[in-house]
């Protein structure tokens, strides 16, 4: 019974070792942004990948990825890989300041980039925010990542 409590217990810290405030609850306990390990085989070409922090970054872990060319996004939500299609664009990704909104039967998800730092010819680091509503709850996380091709 302890070695089961033991290995529960790890793996609960692995899954979440990246957070940089493990201890503070954003949501309640029946939803949780989680992360992928690497890109979800469906992300492929021009796309842009997002985390928590620069550490979950580093480790190729990420919250929210989307495919530029295919219109579609993938959210990993209490552990599972949840897929949005797109829903509308505000402003230019190729500027600061844009929106994309993405939705699914349940979730509807925006993120709202608000900066963009041009790091090589066909990349930039982004920063900004997810909104996510279920069912009339609002949910927000601060991301960093890329996009690029």
């Amino acid at each position: 019974m302890v070695k089961k409590y033991l290995i529960t217990l790890t793996a609960t810290i692995f899954i979440f070792s990246c957070n940089e405030n493990p201890e503070k609850k954003e949501y309640d306990e029946s939803f949780a942004i989680t992360n992928f390990k690497g890109l979800p085989s469906e992300i492929y070409g021009c796309s842009c990948y997002f985390s928590d922090n620069e550490k979950c970054f580093n480790n190729d872990e990420y919250s929210f990825v989307y495919n530029s060319t295919d219109s579609v996004a993938y959210i990993s939500i209490n552990n599972k890989k949840i897929e949005l299609k797109l829903l509308s664009v505000a402003g230019s990704p190729n500027k600061p300041n844009f929106t994309k909104t993405y939705k699914n039967d349940i979730y509807t998800v925006k993120v709202i980039i608000k900066s963009t730092k041009q790091t090589g010819e066909e990349l930039s680091w982004e920063e900004g925010t997810l909104l996510i509503e279920k069912n009339g709850q609002n949910f927000t996380k601060k991301i960093i990542g890329e996009c690029g091709c």
